[in-house]
């Protein structure tokens, strides 16, 4: 179905790299990154979205015009006592757009597919604590012929770990014991702990924080009294925009430091109510009619709940249920079935006779 071809883009990335080496080498620091980014560059700018928003500046009237009667309407600021700052979805359909010409997401979506098969025998496997787009962090080394930190295509050691606390993704905590240089580990004694937080709260948590979430993870999930009382921090944002204003500051907002269930998978739990594992989610896919599932869903749960209130009425008065009457039991068990019950018809309304002046109705 598809031809195999080379990359276009061996010569272009291996030149970066060389020289990224080389300057890593002589320790121009900003040029490593220099690099680095446009390397990474290359896969992000093939994969942008070209339906963007649109910012523009209008007077009231102009303003009450759009969010009143364009769909594409996302939001605005008014920046002053005259002029509004409105945003619009850019719909190719009312503009003269066409698809951007360096842009190309068939190739940033090879690039992840080819990245996720090449990292598959090691996310998959049994030791595998924790794993992130190009990195994992392992209960047990890697063959020597898997790392190195100058050829690329291949893995770099990077630290060795004692303790490690992955409460999601983009949220963890490490505890280093040496940084590794090649496939060496030097033992430097005790390092700072590594804290990946994703969000605001980054500068917040702490690695005494990342255990008292680990600790208590089930009443985090299990308890809504847990969920609905959170402890709230100030934090700083940096560069809070003003449009009324027109100025750019920051501003000290309140957040709650907590650590939300997943969306993706079921925590597991043993009879110490200790977390040990994940499980993926069971999602049914109804094809666009959830609202209907979810009717006939409540209409079972009400037939059913019907039944026992039956059941329950019969029992206490001794009256036989109707498929035992005429027979001889031993034992007062039955068995029951959930029927679901049809809704009775409803007679149809005579359409009342319409009345007309100086006739009688028909």
């Amino acid at each position: 179905m598809f031809e195999k071809k080379e990359s276009p883009f061996v010569d272009f990335v291996n030149d970066l790299y060389e020289k990224r080496l080389e300057a890593k080498r002589l320790g121009q620091t900003s040029l490593v990154f220099g690099y680095k980014l446009i390397m990474n560059s290359l896969y992000g700018r093939f994969g942008i979205n070209p339906l963007k928003d649109d910012s523009i500046i209008c007077e009231e009237e102009e303003y009450n015009g759009i969010w009143k009667n364009n769909k594409d309407f996302v939001g605005a600021d008014q920046i002053s006592s005259k002029y509004y700052l409105v945003s619009i979805k850019r719909n190719p359909e009312n503009f003269n757009w066409s698809p951007p010409s360096i842009s190309a997401v068939q190739l940033s979506a090879a690039i992840t597919a080819c990245a996720r098969i090449h990292m598959y025998p090691i996310i998959s496997r049994d030791d595998c604590y924790y794993t992130d787009t190009d990195s994992a962090v392992l209960g047990n080394p890697l063959s020597k012929e898997d790392i190195s930190s100058t050829v690329l295509g291949l893995l770099k050691l990077e630290y060795k770990v004692k303790e490690g606390y992955f409460l999601a993704p983009k949220s963890y905590m490490l505890q280093p014991v040496g940084k590794a240089d090649s496939i060496l580990i030097h033992e430097e004694g005790y390092m700072d702990p590594i804290i990946k937080h994703k969000g605001v709260a980054k500068s917040l948590v702490t690695p005494e924080w990342f255990k008292q979430q680990y600790n208590n993870m089930y009443e985090i999930i299990n308890d809504n009294k847990y969920l609905q009382s959170p402890v709230l921090y100030e934090t700083a944002r940096n560069f809070y925009i003003d449009y009324k204003k027109m100025i750019i500051y920051q501003k000290i907002i309140k957040i709650s430091l907590r650590t939300r269930p997943n969306t993706k998978r079921e925590a597991q739990f043993n009879k110490e109510r200790q977390w040990i594992d994940t499980s993926p989610k069971s999602i049914r896919d109804y094809c666009g009619q959830e609202r209907i599932v979810i009717y006939l869903k409540e209409d079972l749960y009400d037939c059913y709940k019907k039944q026992q209130e039956e059941m329950n009425r019969v029992r206490q008065s001794d009256t036989p249920l109707p498929e035992d009457r005429g027979k001889s039991t031993q034992s007062n068990t039955t068995e029951v079935k959930l029927t679901l019950y049809k809704p009775k018809n409803k007679p149809k309304r005579q359409p009342k006779p319409m009345k007309r002046e100086g006739k009688k109705p028909p």
